[in-house]
């Protein structure tokens, strides 16, 4: 994704520009969509329609379970997603609004359909897409909650062990992770 990002900000200038000229939220979320994707292999284009088959037509899980209000496939107002499946057969949605990409690893028809297990999000800047980025305790404090942010604990600290956390946010083995030992272990 950042390298198709990368060549559209070359052809097309600054991300911050590209929508200077769109009235509305949702030809701005087209515009951003179309100028990234035009530069990746995708299977099926869903854009900005509902009811197209590039996500689960249903609200995200909660890591911790439960639903969040974002249904990517159909949403509205902040949460119109352009929406895509890549080539390999992953979903992915561009929300221009909130500066977002959601990525479910499994595409529509696989998977749990929940934050932090098989969809991550990831952060939309001026030149770069970034994982979701927080301290450590607000790490932990998402990840038992919502999961909004596990493509950063990810990437920061190369496990999924954020998984094994009980209520208390302690490891099977009675232990709380911590910065300098993230992992149940």
């Amino acid at each position: 994704m950042n390298d198709a990002y990368g060549r559209a900000i070359a052809v097309y200038g600054p991300p911050d520009e590209w929508t200077l000229t769109d009235s509305d939220v949702t030809s701005q979320t087209t515009r951003v969509g179309e100028r990234i994707t035009e530069f990746m292999k995708v299977s099926k284009n869903c854009g900005v329609s509902t009811n197209q088959g590039c996500f689960k037509n249903s609200n995200v899980a909660k890591i911790a379970g439960g639903a969040t209000s974002i249904n990517i496939e159909s949403g509205t107002g902040r949460n119109i997603f352009y929406k895509i499946i890549s080539a390999d057969g992953t979903s992915i949605g561009f929300n221009k609004e909130q500066h977002w990409i959601t990525v479910d690893i499994d595409g529509p028809q696989k998977g749990n359909n929940k934050l932090g297990v098989d969809i991550f999000c990831f952060d939309l800047r001026k030149d770069s897409i970034d994982p979701k980025r927080y301290s450590f305790n607000e790490y932990l404090t998402d990840l038992q909650s919502v999961g909004q942010n596990a493509s950063g604990w990810i990437i920061d600290y190369d496990n999924m062990d954020y998984l094994k956390l009980n209520s208390q946010g302690k490891c099977p083995n009675g232990a709380a992770p911590t910065e300098q030992n993230p992992r149940c272990k």
